[in-house]
C-alpha cells in the first residue's frame, strides 16, 4: 500500500524510525516491537518505509539478514507475533509456518484433535486402546490407526536454531 503522506509523519531514515521502536534486550531474548500495530488479539507491527507498509518483522529480517525471496514469508521461531529479534526469524512458506505451527501443539491440521505430541504420547503408549480413547477424547479406532500407522505417519520437527 503506498501512501503518499502521513500526517505528523516525520521523514526519518527508516532503520533510525525501526531501531526508535525496538525494545532491544539480550540476543537471546524477543526484541519486542513499541510501534504501530496491525491485526487482532495477537498483532504484529507495522512501519511504512518509503510509503509501502511493511510488517516489522519482516523489515527487521530485511536489514538485518537480507532480502526475501518472492512468495516467502517470515516466521517466528519464538512465537511471539511483536517480535522483532533477526536470530527468532526464518523465512519459509506458509506450509513451513504451518507444519512449525503443528509441531508445537499451536495449531491442528484440519479438524484434526490431536497435535504431533499427543500422537507421540500414543505411539510410545502401553495403556489401553478405550483408555487412551478417553483421555484424548477421540474414538478407539483413531488410537489404533495412530498406534499401527494408518494415520499420523508423519510428525514435524520444529526447525529451531537458534
Amino acid at each position: 500500500m503506498k501512501v503518499e503522506r502521513l500526517k505528523g509523519y516525520k521523514l526519518k531514515n527508516p532503520e533510525i524510525r525501526f531501531w526508535n521502536y525496538v525494545n532491544k534486550s539480550s540476543k537471546e531474548e524477543c526484541w519486542i516491537w513499541k510501534g504501530n500495530k496491525m491485526g487482532g488479539p495477537n498483532p504484529y507491527g507495522r512501519i511504512y518505509v518509503n510509503g509501502d507498509r511493511l510488517s516489522a518483522h519482516r523489515y527487521s529480517y530485511m536489514i538485518n539478514i537480507g532480502s526475501i525471496d518472492k512468495g516467502k514469508i517470515i516466521c517466528h521461531y519464538c512465537d511471539t507475533p511483536l517480535c522483532v529479534n533477526p536470530s527468532h526469524l526464518f523465512m519459509g512458506t506458509h506450509k513451513d509456518n504451518s507444519r512449525d505451527m503443528v509441531s508445537k501443539g499451536r495449531m491442528v491440521l484440519g479438524r484434526a484433535k490431536l497435535t504431533p505430541k499427543k500422537v507421540e504420547e500414543i505411539k510410545h503408549s502401553n495403556e489401553a486402546t478405550k483408555i487412551l480413547a478417553l483421555k484424548y477424547n477421540v474414538h478407539p479406532d483413531t488410537i489404533r490407526c495412530v498406534k499401527y500407522g494408518r494415520t499420523w505417519t508423519k510428525t514435524y520437527q520444529s526447525k529451531r536454531h537458534v
